[in-house]
Formats: structure tokens, sequence, C-alpha cells
């Protein structure tokens, strides 16, 4: 069955992965790490949003089949947001990368540990507005929330701090401001997802995941984009 909740979803969804696909296009061309980081952030999320719209009554309204369609979906959470923070880590803070890295891969494994292992207490139920909505236990909110919470205010802040930097050349400053507005809408409409009612509600959250994405989008290849709106001006 087909809820307003998975309707919406599976549109952000596409998004993503249309987002990602032209992306992806982008860095075969040059390979550039930053790039390479981004395409993964944003295919990711695709599938994150795809099990999200499937968990949401797009392949059954049985709780006990959406939970675990639910901490799949978590999966993607996890690998999107491990390689976004590598961009602002990539940017300011080069050495801690690969540490930092790790460290979130070891998180997001201990993690879903949890999130399966408490997927069969999750519950869900279906409004009669259409939207779909998923009750989590305590422990495996903790796990969700620490881990978006520290990803995300880390990298809004690194990535608007570049922006306040007199020694970065315009067009990267630019990028950072860019970049963190991008996270901070992300941030402020991801996690709405528990706690929209209404369809109006869906409506804005998965329209704001898209003005992320777009900003995202821009962010990462503004450098390129004036560069190759400059070359034409100086022949």
């Amino acid at each position: 069955m087909l809820t307003f909740t998975s309707i919406s979803t599976g549109l952000t969804s596409l998004f993503y992965f249309l987002a990602g696909f032209t992306a992806l296009r982008a860095w075969l061309k040059n390979k550039y790490n930053l790039s390479g980081y981004f395409v993964i952030f944003l295919l990711a999320f695709g599938f994150q949003q795809m099990f999200f719209s499937l968990a949401s009554g797009s392949v059954s309204l049985d709780a006990k089949v959406n939970v675990w369609l639910w901490a799949i979906a978590h999966l993607f959470m996890f690998i999107s947001l491990c390689y976004f923070i590598r961009v602002p880590l990539k940017m300011s803070f080069p050495r801690l990368e690969k540490l930092i890295f790790k460290a979130s891969l070891l998180y997001s494994a201990i993690g879903l540990a949890v999130l399966f292992m408490n997927a069969p207490q999750v519950t869900a139920q279906l409004e009669a507005n259409g939207v779909y909505l998923f009750k989590v236990p305590l422990m495996s909110t903790l796990v969700i929330v620490i881990f978006t919470t520290l990803t995300m205010v880390f990298s809004a802040a690194t990535l608007l701090k570049a922006f306040f930097k007199n020694e970065l050349s315009l067009v990267y400053r630019l990028r950072g401001l860019i970049l963190g507005a991008g996270m901070i809408v992300y941030l402020t409409s991801g996690p709405a997802h528990n706690l929209i009612r209404s369809p109006k509600g869906t409506i804005l959250v998965d329209a704001l995941l898209i003005l992320a994405g777009l900003l995202f989008i821009i962010g990462v290849f503004l450098p390129k984009i004036i560069k190759d709106k400059e070359a034409p001006a100086s022949h």
C-alpha cells in the first residue's frame, strides 16, 4: 500500500539518486577525493530514503516487516554521514580525517548492532491522514541522535567557519557557507521526520531535504562552476 509517507520519502530518494549519479559522472572526470566522498553520501542517503519509503507501507503495513526495513534504512544513514563528515575534515583537519572516519565507522557498527537487536521493540502505525509513524525504543533513539547530532553539528560549524577565514579565496569561503547552510537544513529536517504527524509537515520536511541536497551539490561544485565560467572570458 502506498501511504503518504512512502510516496514523499520515495520522491526524496529519487532526487538523491539523481543527484548522486550526476555527481558520480563529474567525479569520474577528475577523481577528486572530496567529490568522491560526496557521491557516496548522496547515493547512501538515496538508499536510506528508499528503505524508509519501503518501510512506510510500500511493501506491507505489517509492522513486524517494516521495522526491519527501518533498521536497514539506518545502515545507509550511518554510511552517508560517515562519508559526509570526511568533507569538512578534509577541508579543515586533514590529519584527523582517517582517524575520525575509522572512529565513526566503529560507532556505526556498534550502533547498527543495537538498532537491529532492538528492532523487534520498534512499533509502527498508519495514521488516518496517511502518515506512517515509528515509535522507537529509547536506546535506539539515543544511538541515532548522538551520532547524527555530533556529525551534523561538527560539519555545519566547520564548514561555516571556512566562510570567515580571510586567507581563503572568496569562492572557497562561499563554498563553506553554502555547504554549512545545507547541513543546517539537513540537520533540522532529517530528524523532524520522527515528529511529523501531518501530510503538510511531511511534504515540508522532504522539501527541505531536497533543498539541502541542492545546496550540497552547489557547494561542492562551486569552484569548478566558477572556473568554467571564467575560462571563456579569459580567452
